[in-house]
């Protein structure tokens, strides 16, 4: 994209939202690089090489005049090194994808330290016809061990979310340390499906331990396994392996925890922390849906009524049928 325009007819405040709109967060210094008589060589410039000079611009504090000629007149490769200490495979092409308004100061560089390292997430970024800033800035913050890199070149491909990205990862690193017989690192890197892997072994551990133990009919479900199969006895949506792996990470994180009324009629209840007071019923289900008896619902506030970390007269369930488990 060449943005054209004509400063002798354009008026002051329609030229600045102009340079504003295309230089972005480094208006200021490109400002100070162009002047307002000379800006109209940096706005007309093609887009990959306005970002070859917003590189080298976001790596300073402040410039002058002197460093529009230094940019006009200096190669591609030596103003990325002048700005980052080298010119890493693929930076220049990478800097073509990435549209026609400036980025943030950070993205440079972030997509300077991918591409320096190498390897598949290099590769796999040289390759792509458009670059997700969030990704970018993910991928510069994650490890650069192997298994790292199996996990988010799979999610990359799948068109994750950067968030989602660091998660996984984070889980990653988390089960490695944590529980090293797991050997987590050969079973990632012999999988063809590495995000399948994590999910199979998240799903295997077991419960943290319940804030309360039974009481009555109310009894805790210790594991991913157990609740998988109340979930498909209750034909509800924790039998899927996408829902079960959000219901086991919130039960992990210690957002939710799950107790079964083994009741004459047998309910699936969750329970959502309520910071550091106790835990609230979030929601309640019964087999297909069917109606929460009225006796069935007497029992259970009964016994909540018996346990002091819970609130007794919350409203998560009622007598009519609940979509259960829908996970923060």
């Amino acid at each position: 994209m060449t943005v054209a325009i004509t400063p002798i007819t354009q008026s002051s405040s329609v030229k600045c939202s102009t340079i504003a709109m295309i230089a972005g967060p480094l208006t200021n210094l490109v400002l100070s690089a162009w002047g307002a008589d000379q800006i109209h060589h940096y706005l007309v410039a093609p887009d990959h090489l306005r970002h070859l000079w917003n590189a080298w611009l976001s790596q300073r504090a402040q410039v002058d005049h002197s460093a529009s000629d230094y940019l006009k007149t200096t190669r591609s490769k030596e103003i990325v090194a002048d700005a980052f200490g080298s010119c890493p495979p693929g930076y220049l092409n990478a800097l073509a994808k990435l549209g026609a308004v400036a980025k943030r100061a950070e993205l440079y560089r972030d997509l300077y330290i991918v591409l320096s390292r190498g390897g598949k997430l290099a590769r796999l970024i040289q390759h792509s016809k458009q670059i997700d800033d969030d990704a970018i800035i993910a991928l510069s913050r994650l490890p650069d061990d192997p298994h790292s890199v199996e996990v988010a070149e799979n999610l990359i491909r799948r068109k994750s979310e950067a968030g989602a990205i660091r998660e996984l990862i984070w889980i990653v690193t988390t089960l490695r340390y944590r529980f090293p017989q797991l050997d987590i690192d050969d079973l990632i890197l012999n999988s063809g499906n590495p995000i399948a892997e994590i999910q199979k072994i998240v799903i295997g551990l077991p419960f943290p331990d319940p804030p309360w133990t039974a009481t009555g009919n109310l009894k805790p479900v210790t594991s991913a396994k157990d609740l998988t199969a109340i979930a498909k006895e209750f034909d509800n949506c924790l039998a899927e392996p996408e829902k079960a792996l959000e219901a086991s990470l919130a039960v992990q994180s210690g957002r939710r925890y799950h107790y079964v009324w083994e009741g004459t009629q047998r309910v699936l209840l969750s329970f959502s922390r309520f910071g550091d007071l106790g835990w609230i019923v979030r929601e309640a289900g019964t087999r297909c849906d069917a109606f929460m008896t009225s006796t069935t619902k007497s029992d259970i506030q009964s016994v909540l009524a018996m346990i002091p970390q819970v609130c007794p007269a919350n409203g998560g369930y009622n007598c009519r049928p609940i979509t259960v488990f829908a996970v923060d």
